[in-house]
């Protein structure tokens, strides 16, 4: 089965939103309690808000991105949204996010931008959110392998198919003599 013939329900925003939120307080989670990447030797008095920044960071980067496709693709795209497109949708917002939050680490602690720096930030982002983009991309595909799109040319019942039966039903009620 293709990926292109596989639907995928059109992203509402209140969708997104939810699945954004958790994303975010997922990174701050991660960030806060696990403290990789050198951030349990960082010291800072306001060091959890820092950390809460790239949450923060997350969340806004993608819903601008989410808005930015809203206006772009077309009513009739969206309606025939499908799982390639729902990846191709993901993969942007990793690198819209994963940029932006390089842009916010290099505001904070760097103070300016380095292409060497950019791509270990990079690389590190990309090697934590393979796992999850993975599940997610095996999820989408199990869910929705089996249906298919329907176009409107096409009606799922055709009216030869149906057979015209003329019976009788009778529901009787609680009370005496309902039917």
């Amino acid at each position: 089965m293709s990926l292109r013939l596989t639907p995928f329900p059109k992203p509402s925003l209140h969708t997104f939103l939810n699945v954004m939120a958790a994303i975010s307080l997922t990174i701050v989670f991660i960030l806060v309690v696990f403290q990789p990447f050198g951030t349990a030797n960082f010291d800072h008095p306001y060091k959890y808000w820092i950390l809460v920044g790239y949450g923060v960071v997350t969340f806004i980067s993608g819903l601008v991105f989410y808005f930015c496709v809203a206006a772009l693709v077309s009513e009739t795209r969206l309606n025939r949204w499908s799982a390639i497109d729902e990846v191709l949708f993901l993969f942007c917002i990793i690198l819209i996010c994963q940029v932006s939050c390089y842009f916010y680490w290099a505001a904070m602690f760097a103070g300016h931008l380095d292409w060497a720096q950019f791509f270990s930030f990079f690389k590190i982002a990309s090697l934590i959110s393979l796992v999850p983009v993975s599940v997610y991309l095996l999820f989408i595909y199990q869910k929705y392998k089996e249906v298919k799109f329907v176009s409107s040319e096409e009606s799922p019942i055709q009216s030869s198919e149906v057979e015209k039966v003329d019976k009788q039903l009778t529901i009787y009620g609680a009370g005496k003599n309902e039917k």
